[in-house]
């Protein structure tokens, strides 16, 4: 046997909503659900003006009537599993997984133009809870931009990037508990056992961070490192591999304390062209024309002069002016700052239950660590990029309020909609680009 430290972030704890003074809104942008406890609860309200606007507002998922705006008829689904809203997004290509897992929805909050709540106040307060209280709240509201789970009967909880304080306190002033006189696990070792691999969740979880925060390597070279783990539990979990999982976790780890797949990464060149190219087609494949905000447009109009995006300006040009930006600026920005994106990955490892997602909590389900680390890396190569290109918008001014919203609002558009991942997944593979050099050639500069 085994002992593991269960490593947990406590960013949750001290997350305050600042209301009124936050420079973005969780009540637009993304249509909300209301749980049936809490729709209960309205229709049993006595008549009142703000009854007769729930009445109003508030839509049975059942009548909802299919119309050409999809902020009109899309029922939300979080990409990641736990109670938090999801930009509208159609259903057509999610994955049977998460939407058989979704929590349960009695109705929709139709939302106004411009995908905004009905009962956002003038004040940037919900009339809800300000006339009826917090308990008031559906689900949805009174959790974001929380999750919480529990796995072997640890309640853990993390936060979502889509809040810009939220944001900040995860890139910027995070921090994580290490006790093991409180937090331990024990694990069968033993080669006889042959567990399934969820059985071995927190030693993987504990490698990854661990890996992920590891700077003898550049972050590149962390990447492909999880990626190649990543690979070798799918084909344990596949029963492709004939060895134990600690057998495969002892020679790995060896293998990265010693340096013996440098070679392999280094193989791996610096591509910005191909690199720009796939932000550039990610970008497109997620804007959803119905919905993209004062603060992302901002960000979007950063990037794309950052890179000299324009009609008619060659790839290669625009990749000469990223690989300036990340030169000049990213680099030397980040140099300074190495946390920041470590600690971006880290919640995505958290908030994903990497690499199994919501395989984890279903026991039928086949983990796909492969699939779960080319999302990641999709994710990231597409933060990572729009960052770039900001910091050679910015220059000397790039900052931390910049790298805060970049992320929160790239977060809040892209990262909940289940179809964007799905078809950006399809354009990697109809690039060649989904197995482990491709995913990390998008993400070394």
């Amino acid at each position: 046997m085994r002992k593991t430290r269960v490593v947990r972030p406590d960013y949750e704890q001290r997350f305050r909503c600042i209301g009124p003074l936050c420079e973005d809104t969780c009540c637009e942008g993304w249509q909300v659900n209301v749980d049936p406890s809490t729709y209960r609860k309205y229709k049993a309200l006595p008549a009142s003006p703000l009854r007769a606007r729930l009445d109003e507002y508030i839509v049975p998922v059942d009548q909802i009537v299919p119309s050409a705006s999809p902020m009109d008829t899309a029922r939300p689904v979080p990409f990641h599993s736990g109670s938090e809203s999801s930009p509208a997004c159609s259903l057509t290509a999610l994955p049977a997984s998460v939407a058989e897992l979704q929590a349960p929805v009695s109705a929709n909050i139709r939302l106004l133009p411009a995908a905004r709540c009905p009962f956002l106040a003038e004040s940037r307060l919900c009339q809800i809870q300000s006339e009826l209280g917090e308990s008031y709240l559906s689900d949805t509201c009174s959790t974001f931009p929380r999750r919480s789970y529990t796995i072997d009967k640890i309640e853990e909880k993390t936060l979502s990037l889509s809040c810009p304080e939220a944001a900040r306190l995860v890139l910027l002033a995070p921090r994580f508990t290490t006790d093991e006189s409180t937090y331990h696990i024990t694990w069968e070792d033993s080669p006889t056992a042959r567990l399934p691999l969820r059985s071995f969740f927190w030693p993987i979880r504990e490698f990854a961070i661990h890996l992920i925060r590891d700077r003898k390597y550049p972050l590149w070279q962390r990447m492909f490192l999880l990626g190649v783990f990543a690979s070798r539990l799918d084909a344990l979990a596949r029963g492709k591999l004939d060895r134990d999982f600690a057998i495969l976790l002892d020679d790995f780890a060896r293998a990265v304390q010693t340096g013996t797949l440098r070679v392999s990464m280094e193989t791996i060149p610096a591509n910005p062209s191909l690199q720009l190219e796939m932000v550039l087609r990610l970008v497109k494949l997620g804007i959803r024309p119905a919905f993209r905000g004062q603060r992302f447009n901002e960000c979007l109009r950063a990037f794309a002069l950052g890179v000299g995006h324009q009609p008619g300006v060659p790839l290669e040009s625009q990749a000469a002016n990223y690989s300036r930006a990340f030169r000049e600026v990213y680099e030397p920005f980040f140099a300074r700052h190495p946390e920041i994106l470590e600690n971006y990955l880290a919640n995505q490892l958290f908030r994903d239950l990497f690499p199994f997602g919501n395989a984890l909590m279903n026991p039928s389900a086949q983990p796909e660590p492969a699939k779960a680390f080319a999302h990641l890396a999709t994710q990231f190569a597409l933060i990572n990029g729009l960052l770039i290109g900001s910091a050679g918008f910015h220059r000397d001014s790039f900052s931390l309020a910049h790298v805060v919203q970049i992320v929160q609002t790239a977060y809040k558009h892209f990262e909940h909609c289940p179809e964007f991942l799905v078809e950006a997944q399809s354009t990697l593979a109809g690039l060649g680009l989904q197995n482990i050099p491709g995913l990390t050639a998008l993400v070394r500069n």
